[in-house]
């Protein structure tokens, strides 16, 4: 996590930080001190040069929406990298958020993707309240990647809840579970011999 990580849309800054449990942002406002956890320390699959990118951005997405709850964010939508088909997330630098929305909006750059919460993407300075604003009218809510890593954590976590030990035990697929629990697993293509 690099020092000079910077809040999205304007938010109070939110420092930083890695624990036992791996990096996350702080939430620093009214000694609310909620933390917001990126891709876990395993980013199995991805290219080392992009996964503290990821790890940033998704925590400042998570912490975001946290702090905008009360202040009109509808949502938020999470992607898994291995899906993304965006401009490459090592292009964009700290305090950058990229946003997913059903009508036109504004940021540096936008593009058109894959239907998520609407096909119209922009990514922009999380420090400027104007354009914060804007995305807000029209709509925009903030990308949280994740990776079926941390899918599967979360699956399996589920199952736990339900004193299941694993996938096999439950009769159920980690995909097929992590569609019921609307997260976005990347199925893996098959290799033929």
């Amino acid at each position: 996590m690099t020092a000079n990580a910077t809040p999205t849309v304007g938010l109070p800054y939110a420092k930083p930080g890695k624990d036992k449990h791996g990096y996350h942002v702080t939430c620093p406002e009214h000694g609310c001190g909620q933390k917001f956890y990126g891709v876990p320390d395993d980013t199995t699959g991805l290219d080392p040069e992009i996964a503290e990118d990821v790890i940033t951005k998704t925590a400042n997405a998570m912490y975001a929406t946290h702090h905008d709850a009360e202040h009109g964010w509808g949502g938020e939508v999470m992607v898994n990298v291995a899906d993304w088909d965006g401009p490459a997330l090592d292009t964009f630098g700290d305090g950058v958020v990229i946003v997913n929305a059903p009508r036109p909006i504004i940021g540096q750059p936008v593009w058109v993707g894959q239907f998520r919460h609407g096909t119209l993407y922009a990514a922009g300075d999380g420090t400027d309240p104007r354009l914060r604003k804007s995305w807000r009218s029209d709509d925009a809510w903030p990308v949280v990647f994740t990776t079926n890593a941390a899918i599967e954590t979360a699956v399996l976590a589920k199952f736990a809840e339900y004193g299941y030990a694993s996938a096999d035990e439950a009769g159920v697929t980690i995909a097929e579970q992590a569609a019921c629990m609307g997260l976005p697993w990347h199925e893996e293509a098959e290799v033929s011999p």
